[in-house]
């Protein structure tokens, strides 16, 4: 029995097998999966002014970059007549296999234009216009295009395989497209009433500690349930516009989550999509302000006098009280892009659409 059982499976996974890549699929067409604006994609063709280089490594195949690219950029302003979506391009990779990419990489082919597969042997050629490419490496791409390091500007979606990887392996400078960024803001506008009110919560718990010493006894410890109950409610209140589930993709209550904290480190920039760069000029240089650390927080806020030391400045909290200007990234949601504390990128150079 469980014989025959599993002849009737394997046969039924057969059959939906060969209707499914031989049955047409309407509703899995581009329109139905791209659910980015076709017409803000293809106005990024300013990008690729000269001196500007642009490449795109993706992991697809060619075979489905090469359909989704026809339809993305169906219509493009700046597309010659006859022209193809690859003229936009000074490199093409595709099934690039990163992170893999950023390391030793896989072996360099070409791909046959007209059927879609891949001549046999390896690519060793220097004539990168109107070719496709396959595999690689990132030091391959970065000798094709004569640029390396601080050259580049690589965009990508994935935290570790594209930005992580091409910032510690090839000191890329990197963009993050986060496209939860555009709901992250409308809930953190709706959230600021409640987001204030935190803070003067965590204030008040500060105040009420501040002045106690290592002489205090134990005996006189304040009792501040009441206030980190109604900090709590707070909390669920903020929560809630980021949804029950999940909550933000940045914070978790008033801290930074573990994305984020990632996102500072190897990301110069993050916008909600690459599509940003084209509202700078290619001359452009990307600052933000420095971020304080805990114990420059307290200097700012009270500084000391030459030759007295205050106590109750040996020890820096780093989460208790918020300096106004930690937020000041956050609260400055109509930026394109945002750079972070450690980016000092240049003007952009060749870029890479995930």
């Amino acid at each position: 029995v469980c014989v025959i059982v599993c002849v009737c499976l394997w046969v039924f996974c057969f059959v939906c097998l060969l209707l499914y890549t031989t049955a047409p699929l309407p509703f899995l067409s581009p329109s139905s999966i791209l659910t980015e604006k076709k017409e803000s994609l293809v106005n990024h063709t300013p990008l690729t002014k000269p001196p500007l280089q642009v490449f795109l490594a993706t992991n697809s195949e060619y075979s489905y970059t090469n359909v989704v690219m026809n339809y993305l950029f169906e219509g493009a302003p700046m597309m010659k007549p006859g022209g193809s979506w690859r003229d936009f391009f000074d490199l093409i990779i595709v099934s690039a296999a990163k992170p893999k990419f950023f390391d030793e990489g896989t072996t360099l082919r070409e791909v046959d234009l007209k059927t879609g597969r891949l001549i046999l042997g390896q690519y060793t050629g220097t004539q990168i216009a109107g070719r496709v490419l396959a595999g690689g490496s990132s030091a391959i791409a970065s000798e094709l295009l004569g640029c390396r390091g601080n050259d580049v500007l690589y965009c990508g979606d994935s935290i570790f395989g594209d930005v992580l990887k091409s910032k510690k392996m090839r000191g890329w400078n990197t963009l993050l497209v986060v496209p939860e960024l555009k709901f992250e803001l409308d809930a953190f506008r709706q959230a600021v009433p409640a987001m204030v009110h935190l803070r003067n919560l965590e204030y008040m718990l500060a105040e009420t500690f501040r002045s106690l010493t290592a002489a205090t006894p134990s005996q006189a410890r304040p009792d501040v349930s009441d206030l980190k109950l109604h900090m709590e409610k707070t909390v669920s209140r903020i929560d809630s516009h980021h949804g029950t589930v999940l909550g933000g993709l940045f914070r978790c209550n008033s801290r930074e989550t573990h994305f984020s904290m990632q996102m500072c480190r190897y990301a110069d920039l993050y916008a909600a999509t690459c599509v940003n760069l084209i509202n700078y000029p290619l001359f452009y240089e990307y600052h933000s302000n420095d971020g304080a650390l805990p114990h420059e927080h307290l200097l700012h806020a009270a500084p000391l006098a030459s030759g007295h030391a205050s106590p109750h400045h040996h020890l820096a909290p780093q989460h208790s009280i918020s300096h106004p200007a930690a937020a000041h990234r956050l609260l400055h949601p109509s930026a394109a892009l945002a750079p972070h504390h450690d980016s000092h990128s240049p003007s952009p150079a060749p870029a890479a659409a995930p």
